[in-house]
């Protein structure tokens, strides 16, 4: 069957909404809920040939950042064990975003390599496990996968994808302060969360039946990850109040485990016009405004 040449997948930012720690599990993993979209103009940039020798090209603001062994470069390892016949090729990676910045670049990532296989071996992907190898390589790879609005359980890997929602806008602010390589890692250990008991889990959100619905429910949960980040990263707090105190922003948080932060407003003009207002008062701030989805 003839492949194409040329296989283009975007890798949006993942935004945590709201996330709540329910406890900490006896395999160390943390269980949580949260309400994820994802910022469609945020997005890493993926370009896949299939077909050529297996390695990976990176370019973009925030390339230079990258460190060590890529995800890019372990889904191709991984899926080629697991699925000896695949086709692979050459991966090009246009970095965006910046990287361990808590709107899961290197799951969107990996993730965007995934579907960009998927396609270029539709022959093969029916007989592939495609969220099983999205898991294995991480707990946000799964709903990155699916990248669309979702209410997300467990360890991340159970993703309920939301069956409606309102238009919402929203801003993506992170002051581009130094962390740690390990810093999801040193977040969680700070919020020394205790140990997860059972049937503490509320009914997931699947449905919202307004915008004002939607920003109530946000707020009213909020991310139980922002006190321990602060301790990590303080400048996270002037992220959330320039946001805060932006025209027509209706809340602003912290996203997963920082230092990213978002502001929502009603609508993508009213979010362009803030960003362009936060970028002239920071101009060494990554700035970004975008549709959800």
């Amino acid at each position: 069957m003839p492949r194409s040449n040329l296989i283009l997948e975007t890798a949006p930012a993942k935004v945590n909404l709201s996330l709540r720690v329910l406890g900490r599990r006896a395999d160390g993993y943390h269980e949580i809920e949260s309400l994820v979209m994802f910022a469609r103009s945020a997005a890493d940039q993926v370009r896949f040939t299939p077909g050529r020798e297996p390695k990976l090209n990176l370019s973009g603001p925030f390339a230079s950042a990258l460190k060590g062994a890529n995800i890019v470069e372990t889904v191709l390892a991984r899926i080629f064990d697991v699925v000896p016949d695949i086709q692979l090729g050459e991966v090009s990676l246009d970095k965006r975003l910046p990287v361990a910045s808590g709107v899961g670049g290197g799951s969107a990532d990996a993730a965007a390599v995934l579907r960009a296989l998927r396609v270029a071996n539709a022959d093969l992907a029916s007989t592939v496990d495609w969220v099983g190898t999205a898991a294995a390589l991480g707990a946000d790879v799964p709903m990155c996968l699916e990248s669309r609005a979702c209410f997300v359980r467990g360890v991340g890997t159970e993703v309920l994808p939301l069956s409606g929602f309102p238009p919402l806008a929203i801003v993506l602010a992170n002051s581009l302060v130094e962390m740690p390589s390990d810093k999801t890692a040193q977040v969680f250990k700070r919020l020394a969360a205790p140990e997860y008991q059972t049937g503490g889990s509320d009914e997931p959100r699947t449905c919202f039946s307004s915008r004002d619905d939607l920003i109530a429910y946000v707020a009213s949960v909020g991310n139980d990850l922002t006190g321990p980040a602060l301790s990590l990263a303080p400048q996270i707090s002037d992220v959330v109040r320039e946001l805060s105190a932006s025209h027509g922003c209706r809340y602003a948080a912290l996203s997963g485990a920082g230092p990213t932060c978002f502001g929502l407003y009603d609508d993508l003009q009213t979010a362009k016009e803030a960003a362009m207002a936060l970028t002239a008062r920071r101009p060494d701030w990554w700035v970004v405004a975008s549709e959800l989805g």
